[in-house]
Parts: structure tokens; C-alpha cells; sequence
């Protein structure tokens, strides 16, 4: 809710939605390295494994 205070009123809901994505691009991107995957793979994965 942070970004609240930054953007005006009429784009609070745009914003959240892109900030958040991009959140978790970069959270499947840094497990999926951890895992062992490449970065890319993981952050743009669709949840079906690949063969």
C-alpha cells in the first residue's frame, strides 16, 4: 500500500497490478534459479512441467 502515497488517486489500481506482477516475475525468477532452473524458465514458466 506503500505505492498509494506515490501515484495519484485514479492510478493507485493500475499501478498495484504492474508493481505486482512484476513482483512475482522476479520471485519465480530467483526460485527458479535456486532450484536450479534458468532464471527465464522460471519467470515465465505456466506451472506445466516440461519434458
Amino acid at each position: 500500500m506503500l505505492i498509494a502515497a506515490f501515484v495519484f488517486h485514479s492510478e493507485v489500481l493500475p499501478v498495484l497490478f504492474t508493481t505486482t506482477i512484476l513482483l512475482l516475475v522476479i520471485l519465480g525468477a530467483v526460485a527458479a534459479k535456486a532450484g536450479g532452473a534458468s532464471m527465464i524458465k522460471g519467470a515465465l514458466s505456466s506451472g506445466e512441467p516440461s519434458q
